[in-house]
Order: C-alpha cells, then structure tokens, then sequence
C-alpha cells in the first residue's frame, strides 16, 4: 500500500474517532442539560416552597406582634386609668383629712365637716368601686399573657 493509501485509511479512522467523539461529547451534553433541568426544577419547587414558608411564618409572626401591641396598649392604658384612680383617691383622703382636722378645730363647722367626710367618702367607695373595675380588668389581660 502506498503512502497516501496508508494516510486515507488513517485519515477516515481519525474522521471516525472524530465522530465517535463528537456523539460522545452530544450524549455528555445531552445528560448533563438534562440532570440540570431535573437539579433546577428540585431547586426551584424547594426555593419556593421553603420561601411560601417564611412567608406564613412572617405573617404568623406579624399576627403576634400586632396582638401584642394591642394588649400592652390596653395594659399601659388600664394602668394610667388605675394611676389616675389612686391620684383621686388620695386627693380624697387628703380631702378627708382636712375635712377631720377642720371638725375638730371648729365646732361650729362640724356638721359642715360631717357632710364634707361623707361625700368624700361617698368619692373613695365609688372610686374604689371603679379601682376594683380596673383591677378586674387589669387581671384579664394579664391572664391572656399567661400561655
């Protein structure tokens, strides 16, 4: 055989090594673009699901939140109502206190004194009634924080 005999045989073998190679390399190709289809859609299901997740638990903890505000604004104002009923209360036992030293100092002002302690007594039980209101209150919420 002669030399450019020898070199069309190796010339075809080379051509189909070449093609051999080039199916190979389209098979690879084709497996890897599929095993990357099937990688990206597990990614992708599990990305959203995963993230739909947080989502739920960001609004359940924004649920909580809100329901927490609502219940310490309703504990700061119970507190200021009862701060303000303890103000009054005070107010009148420093009225009752006057009221008594002012009856002992003058006996003609006695009966004006009596009737002035009754009335601020008559104020501490209607504001004690309202104190016990608030406390009652006060206990329900605070009941609510017990979990």
């Amino acid at each position: 055989m002669c030399q450019a005999g020898r070199e069309s045989e190796q010339s075809a073998s080379t051509v189909t090594n070449i093609q051999k190679i080039i199916s190979q390399v389209e098979a690879a190709f084709k497996n890897l673009s599929e095993n990357a289809k099937q990688v990206l859609g597990s990614l992708n299901y599990k990305v959203r699901s995963d993230y739909k997740q947080m989502v739920e638990i960001g609004d359940k903890y924004q649920q909580d939140a809100n329901q927490m505000a609502e219940l310490m604004n309703e504990f700061a104002s119970s507190t200021e109502e009862m701060a303000f009923s303890l103000e009054q209360i005070l107010g009148a036992i420093e009225t009752l206190a006057n009221s008594t030293q002012n009856a002992a100092a003058s006996s003609e002002e006695i009966t004006s004194s009596i009737f002035d302690t009754a009335s601020a007594i008559e104020n501490v039980a209607k504001i004690a009634h309202n104190q016990a209101g608030s406390a009652r209150k006060l206990t329900e919420m605070i009941q609510k924080f017990k979990l």
